[in-house]
């Protein structure tokens, strides 16, 4: 695994691990596992989720943590010795900080501050999609994929014993793996929070399905193309994907519903889709090592016209596609200071929750990683 692979490997692993010590009270989230005997991690040690009240009880974000995922023997040990609290919470902190879009700092976080925050814990290793209980001591076989089950008993969970029943306004995000679990599970979730004001924000899931630049191998996830290994992941994980999409699509095609440019015509709850230009998993997984030059630059442009050609065809009402070579951005440094004509993700989200018929089309128009100065 190259220098560069391996630095994009251990950042999807810090999503699902403990971020930097807690700077106030009003910025820890408190962790709460489930014991329900359902709700469990690859290892069957307890899902959960970390939680931070807000002032304004009806105001909730709920958070789907991302962190890559396996999808053959070989994959999930090496996910196990590496990246362990990505398959068990048997090393999760009993607190987290509170960032970016889960932040009670109203300079962070302008428009949810006074929210509650939660944060749903990853350790299923399925994008929050799975249904398959373990069936044995061997292979793939001996873990618990059950991710589609951990975010329907955490948000039954939530409406039964924190006030979520209350909730009149709901954003529902995710990152990466994460933001993939949104496609899955978006309808589902709204469902049980009927009557609320829903609204779902992609960060970092858009991901294409394309000839790459540079096939892999498949022994792990960033040698191998996002189509093939989500592919190869829905074949162990059963996944329980969007329902419209599942009966659009042969049992053949369904991983496709896992895929956002193929999922997101059959999601009924309003999404927004945040994608850089660059996506630095997108571009790992098409064999590209590091920012794009040379060959891989030329590559990279004609995704970028793939990813808007998606946009168009799918009529997506509301995006924000920066040209950042980066991965991921809700918790990011630069969460609210990247900027498209002036606006930042937040101001252009919050503007989209509040007008259910405008078009909020936001991109870079050049056509280089990072050519927009506030991507640093």
């Amino acid at each position: 695994m190259s220098l560069h692979w391996l630095a994009l490997t251990l950042t999807l692993t810090l999503l699902a691990t403990s971020l930097s010590t807690v700077q106030s009270a009003d910025e820890e989230m408190n962790l709460f596992l489930l014991r329900d005997g359902v709700s469990i991690c690859n290892d069957g040690s307890p899902a959960g989720f970390w939680l931070r009240r807000g002032e304004d009880p009806t105001r909730w974000v709920i958070y789907l943590q991302g962190g890559g995922y396996c999808f053959s023997n070989i994959s999930c040990e090496a996910r196990w010795t590496g990246s362990k609290s990505l398959m068990s919470s048997t090393t999760w902190s009993s607190t987290q900080e509170a960032t970016g879009i889960l932040s009670a700092d109203p300079i962070v976080n302008r428009y949810w501050y006074n929210a509650t925050a939660v944060w749903i814990g990853y350790c299923s290793s399925d994008s929050f999609s799975g249904d398959k209980k373990a069936s044995g001591s061997t292979g793939t076989d001996k873990w618990n994929f059950v991710g589609s089950r951990i975010v329907e008993n955490i948000i039954q969970d939530l409406k039964k014993n924190y006030g979520l029943d209350r909730a009149k306004d709901v954003v529902f995000t995710g990152s990466s793996a994460g933001a993939e679990g949104l496609l899955a599970n978006s309808d589902r979730v709204a469902n049980l929070l009927d009557y609320t004001d829903f609204k779902v924000l992609i960060d970092s899931g858009w991901f294409l399905d394309f000839a790459p630049f540079k096939a892999g191998d498949c022994d792990s996830l960033f040698q191998c193309t996002e189509n093939r290994a989500m592919q190869l992941g829905c074949m162990i994980w059963n996944p329980r994907v969007n329902e419209a999409c599942a009966l659009a699509k042969p049992q053949d095609l369904r991983y496709q519903c896992m895929l956002g440019p193929h999922a997101y015509p059959y999601i009924k709850a309003p999404a927004f889709i945040l994608q850089f230009q660059f996506d630095a998993a997108q571009m790992a997984h098409d064999g590209i090592d590091g920012v794009p030059t040379g060959p891989a630059l030329v590559y990279a442009q004609q995704a970028l016209k793939n990813l808007t050609r998606t946009f168009v065809e799918d009529r997506v009402r509301g995006y924000y596609n920066p040209s950042c070579y980066q991965h991921t951005i809700i918790q990011a440094h630069n969460w609210n200071t990247l900027k498209i004509d002036g606006k930042t993700l937040p101001d252009v989200f919050y503007a989209w929750t509040k007008d259910t018929v405008g078009v909020y089309h936001y991109a870079d128009t050049c056509d280089l990683p990072n050519c927009n100065p506030t991507c640093r």
